[in-house]
């Protein structure tokens, strides 16, 4: 029992900051901020090294996207990291090759799945498609697909792709600018639906060779 006219605390020292916190105060939005500080805000570019990326990509994950994937509109789980198809990442809202700087105001955060196709020849990439490959590179890591089968569902859709976008090319009613975009994507398409099989039939011989060596070691002891 505390003696008379001696006051107890039972207060707990404040505790330190997290890592989150500490890149919020530091590089976060401003609290409070003035349209123009706000814009000045998106003008800086954001820091470069691998850890200050992802906290940059946690950063916009709980202020800006509400967690959501902005290709697939899945939500993106924090607990993936590193090359998980499933983690975090940073994209450039305006590419890199058409003058999109590194800085607050143009970047978004996407799974890395979704960040990888969109680089993939710069096609569009619709939300089914998203969904569906984010899926299978999911079962990919859960040991249920191989990267043969995930190849092999990517050429499956390039080659639906390139028949969808024919059809758009026969139509009318294209810009000219419409007409040349998608005439580059079927050159990608037709490139992916001829050169993405005969990569299938190398890894499936390798797979097979890998099979037939672990027959044979599995023979001899």
């Amino acid at each position: 029992m505390a003696s008379p006219g001696i006051e107890v605390s039972f207060a707990t020292a404040p505790t330190a900051p997290t890592p989150a916190e500490k890149f919020a105060a530091k590089y976060g939005r401003p609290v409070h901020a003035t349209p123009e500080a706000d814009a000045l805000w998106a003008a800086k570019k954001l820091p470069t090294s691998a850890p200050l990326r992802r906290l940059a990509a946690e950063y916009l994950w709980a202020s800006d996207c509400a967690g959501i994937c902005a290709v697939c509109e899945i939500p993106i789980d924090l607990q993936f990291r590193g090359n998980h198809p499933g983690a975090p990442t940073l994209d450039r809202i305006i590419p890199r090759e058409d003058g999109g700087e590194y800085v607050w105001g143009n970047v978004r955060v996407l799974h890395r799945s979704c960040n990888e196709e969109l680089a993939e020849g710069n096609l569009p990439v619709a939300v089914e498609w998203a969904r569906e490959l984010l899926s299978a590179k999911l079962r990919s890591v859960a040991g249920e697909l191989t990267r043969l089968d995930i190849l092999r569902i990517q050429i499956a859709h390039a080659a639906l792709r390139l028949v969808e976008v024919r059809a758009e090319l026969a139509g009318a009613g294209l810009s000219a600018d419409a007409t040349e975009e998608r005439l580059r994507w079927v050159a990608q398409y037709q490139e992916q639906v001829t050169r993405w099989p005969g990569v299938a039939e190398i890894w499936e011989r390798q797979a097979r060779d890998r099979e037939a060596s672990e027959i044979g070691a599995g023979a001899k002891i």
